[in-house]
């Protein structure tokens, strides 16, 4: 979200160990505001607050950074401290609402495959493996292991992902920055963020018609195909501008347009439009 209100920076340090524990500890709690239109953005703002309270002197400041944070963020949930790292070290170098914004909505696609393939799909089930094979042998202690040692994992990768996400963004801004080309590094991550999205319409929204164009007394020609041909995936990306012409133009609440999807499938489906 963009914003005019100009950072007035504190003198000193930025952010003290206190508040990278404080951050940390509040990270584990990132689920807890999980909305469907949101997602993960007001676990993302809780994660922030510690920092922002020592950054922001002025409550216009606070206000608008609030407001920039609870834009649509989801990503792999222990990865997103990587995340929130280089959006604390944004805020340190002045960078601006639109740059911060863009960096997180960049970076959450790409990491949330990262994480959810290597913590999911990797570790966890290797971890519960041994700990389900000491249970089998009577061994009790087979699922305390298998939950402590990926407690253990997450948290490493929570509390350092963080760090470095910090420490390396920092110098990767300053740099960026010194160069003037910070402008054109946020315009290629929001590049790089619009193109994940647009991967996700055609991987995740569903949507086909059964209808059959009829000429004569033959068997008459499918309309889905037709429509595969003119563009792959057209009623999906018609159903997702339908959405963003709700959510965005017309301010309809989320969940309203959760409903209006449900009757719409249901009334096409009875109608024999929609597949």
């Amino acid at each position: 979200m963009a914003s005019g209100v100009q950072v007035t920076k504190k003198s000193g340090p930025k952010t003290t160990k206190d508040t990278w524990w404080t951050q940390f500890w509040r990270s584990q709690f990132i689920y807890a505001w999980f909305s469907f239109d949101k997602m993960e953005a007001m676990g993302a703002l809780y994660m922030l607050y510690p920092f922002m309270k020592e950054h922001y002197k002025t409550k216009e400041e606070m206000i608008a950074a609030c407001q920039n944070h609870v834009q649509f963020f989801n990503t792999q949930p222990y990865v997103a401290n990587f995340i929130i790292g280089i959006c604390i070290a944004m805020i340190e170098t002045g960078q601006s609402q639109e740059a911060i914004n863009a960096i997180k909505v960049g970076l959450m696609g790409p990491l949330a495959g990262i994480g959810d393939s290597l913590l999911w799909f990797t570790i966890r089930p290797i971890l519960f493996s041994v700990g389900a094979g000491m249970a089998l042998q009577g061994n009790v202690l087979g699922p305390i292991f298998a939950f402590a040692a990926f407690f253990f994992v997450h948290w490493i990768v929570r509390y350092h992902g963080e760090r470095i996400g910090y420490e390396q963004g920092t110098k990767f801004i300053e740099r960026f920055a010194e160069s003037g080309m910070m402008d054109e590094v946020t315009l290629a991550i929001s590049m790089v963020g619009i193109t994940v999205v647009g991967c996700l319409i055609a991987t995740w929204v569903s949507a086909s018609t059964p209808l059959v164009l009829k000429a004569g007394e033959g068997e008459g020609m499918a309309f889905q195909p037709v429509l595969d041909m003119l563009m792959p995936k057209l009623l999906p990306a018609l159903a997702t501008f339908l959405a963003f012409w709700l959510l965005v133009k017309k301010r309809v609440n989320p969940m309203i347009v959760i409903f209006i999807f449900m009757l719409l499938g249901i009334l096409g489906s009875v109608a024999g439009v929609l597949a």
